[in-house]
């Protein structure tokens, strides 16, 4: 399966200003780190939530933008917090954004093994 930017970004239209080319080495990247054969058809969910994660993370590092920490989140009727319960360094990294604990989210229950970030 082949993602293209234009699909992230179709999915998640808050990254539409993201240049393409960033997106994309960051598709090749996050499809390193996850296992087709543990997320199933969750893959491409968790590809993207990767790519969305990153992207939060660099627009942090961007000197003209304050830092901010993202501790809640709601929308459709719902709301989320985060709350930071990391047993590793990899649930560390990924709890720095609400795309993370998606990640974390669906992840977490099918198999530890689903993704590599070391």
């Amino acid at each position: 399966m082949a993602l293209t930017t234009v699909d992230f970004k179709t999915s998640y239209p808050e990254f539409d200003t993201v240049e393409n080319a960033v997106v994309d080495a960051l598709l090749l990247k996050s499809s390193d780190y996850v296992s087709d054969t543990i997320l199933g058809t969750k893959l491409e969910t968790g590809i993207f939530l990767l790519v969305a994660h990153e992207l939060t993370l660099l627009e942090r590092t961007n000197p003209k933008k304050a830092f901010k920490i993202v501790t809640s989140r709601s929308g459709l009727g719902h709301s989320v917090s985060m709350q930071n319960l990391a047993k590793n360094h990899r649930e560390a990294y990924l709890s720095l954004s609400f795309y993370g604990q998606q990640f974390l989210a669906i992840v977490s229950p099918l198999k530890a093994g689903a993704y590599i970030l070391d």
